[in-house]
């Protein structure tokens, strides 16, 4: 069974002022198996971070379902979506919302404190975590004394530290360098080999090639699907961009765009 099933998903925004309803998410439909790392991809306002809202909890659909492991998210009551979020899910922002004045070593753990835990299996958890980080010896520092891809380390710890079903990440590279970026989805790619779900967010062609799927999303809907197989990032990479010049000629039907223009959606330039 898919650890997330998306099954006919919409969300329609309708404005206080006027008639006018807008439609963030059109009948989605895909399905993400036990250990697969996903990448959504489209430009802005095509829908890909109000989708991830919505698989979140953190929005509600105004039709169709979103399981988790068999678990229909949103037929939950709000506290119940609450703790089902927190101990289910692990959730990646780009500007890292660690708390400034706790610790990394405390940002960690907050998770596991709001379920009372007891403390000694706390700092089992974190130890684990921070060796696998790389992030043992600032576990004591403050986020404002650490760099960029040290804070967002520390975020994915906190995102783990509960052994989630399924791991969220929006557009969780953005914030980093290109070394960091790299670590990070290289990061990503170990943990899905580990038997970690991910779905990440992403505008970079670069951060999607780690992927082993990419979707495309365009005006609420998934209107193209990629799959990496066996071929290594490099070639993926290559891929993605070769799809994003056919999208980037949009008066013409996708089978008769050449290739050429300039692609579209790419926000961080990375090497791979």
């Amino acid at each position: 069974m898919p650890v997330l099933d998306v099954l006919h998903l919409q969300k329609t925004y309708a404005s206080k002022f006027t008639h006018i309803k807008t439609e963030a998410l059109r009948d989605l439909t895909f399905h993400v198996q036990s250990g697969e790392f996903v990448a959504i991809m489209g430009e802005s306002g095509s829908g890909k971070t109000t989708l991830l809202n919505v698989l979140a909890g953190l929005d509600s659909p105004t039709g169709g379902q979103i399981l988790v492991d068999g678990i229909d998210l949103h037929a939950l009551s709000s506290r119940e979506r609450t703790a089902f979020r927190r101990n289910q899910l692990g959730i990646i922002f780009q500007d890292y919302s660690l708390l400034e004045t706790f610790s990394l070593r405390d940002n960690i753990a907050l998770p596991l404190k709001l379920n009372n835990e007891k403390n000694v299996e706390i700092e089992k958890k974190i130890d684990s975590l921070a060796r696998a980080m790389r992030i043992e010896a600032i576990l004591d520092k403050y986020p404002d004394e650490v760099s960029g891809g040290q804070k967002q380390r520390a975020a994915v710890a906190r995102a783990l530290i509960t052994s989630p079903q399924l791991l969220l990440a929006d557009e969780p590279t953005g914030a980093l360098d290109s070394f960091a970026s790299r670590e990070l989805l290289e990061l990503f790619s170990s943990l899905s080999a580990n038997g970690q779900t991910i779905v990440m967010v992403t505008h970079s062609a670069a951060a999607a090639s780690f992927a082993q799927r990419v979707l495309v999303v365009e005006d609420g809907k998934i209107i193209h699907e990629l799959q990496r197989g066996a071929q290594p990032q490099e070639s993926f990479y290559t891929q993605i961009n070769r799809m994003l010049m056919l999208f980037s000629q949009p008066d013409q039907p996708v089978s008769d765009r050449e290739e050429g223009s300039s692609p579209i959606l790419i926000t961080e330039e990375m090497t791979p």
